[in-house]
């Protein structure tokens, strides 16, 4: 699942580039009304993610929330990574997957109880 997610994500940012940089880098040139738009619907997505992802997470409704935005913000931020490297797309794809998987079962797997200092 989460494999799938990640790589229907990369191949969103390669065909539909400008929307993505104008959700993430130039939202500020929106009017208001657009601005709030684009918050309600990334807040939308961010939940939407934890839900595929089927986050049963020992965080707290805030965290949650922080994880989600957490998670959205990687997932568009993760295609311009490794840009300026040479690679073909599928080892791009591989290495870019690898990381947010990573990241992402880290974040949301259940926490261990943590050895006293």
């Amino acid at each position: 699942m989460l494999s799938n997610l990640i790589q229907a994500h990369l191949n969103l940012h390669q065909e539909m580039p400008w929307h993505f940089r104008l959700a993430e880098r130039d939202s500020d040139c929106l009017n208001d009304d657009q601005q709030a738009r684009v918050r309600q619907l990334r807040e939308q997505y961010e939940r939407t993610l934890l839900q595929m992802l089927g986050s049963k997470s020992r965080l707290s409704k805030q965290g949650q929330l922080a994880a989600g935005h957490a998670i959205g913000n990687l997932l568009n931020s993760v295609p311009g990574w490794l840009a300026q490297h040479p690679l073909a797309d599928v080892e791009r794809d591989e290495l870019l997957e690898n990381l947010v998987s990573g990241a992402v079962e880290r974040l949301l797997r259940p926490s261990a109880p943590r050895a006293a200092a």
